[in-house]
């Protein structure tokens, strides 16, 4: 099941895009340097773990520069999703304090 390259590689997008989310859900600011680790960690494994399921797959340049500069993207997306998170919680509680409450007759 799992020697197909396209579902390998589908499994492997979606963790790499998960995790960091969890991580910085869980670990608030620590978790943008975790979940950032984790997805450059997985994304960089993937180019070799596709090239064994498929031989005839030509990325070991991109695979390289993936190693090399791919930490940037993954600080980034991962402080994306941290402000993300930070601006909806302030959205909310915002929303909550002015909303009128309402109070039963007494």
């Amino acid at each position: 099941m799992y020697s197909d390259p396209i579902i390998v590689d589908r499994i492997l997008v979606v963790a790499a895009l998960i995790l960091p989310i969890l991580s910085v859900l869980g670990l608030k600011r620590r978790g943008i340097i975790i979940g950032a680790f984790v997805q450059w960690v997985i994304i960089g494994a993937a180019g070799p773990i596709l090239s064994s399921l498929d031989p005839k797959r030509e990325g070991g340049f991109l695979d390289s520069i993936w190693i090399l500069g791919g930490w940037i993207f993954c600080l980034i997306y991962a402080s994306l999703i941290y402000l993300t998170i930070k601006l909806t919680r302030y959205g909310f509680k915002r929303m909550s304090r002015e909303t009128p409450q309402y109070q039963s007759p007494e």
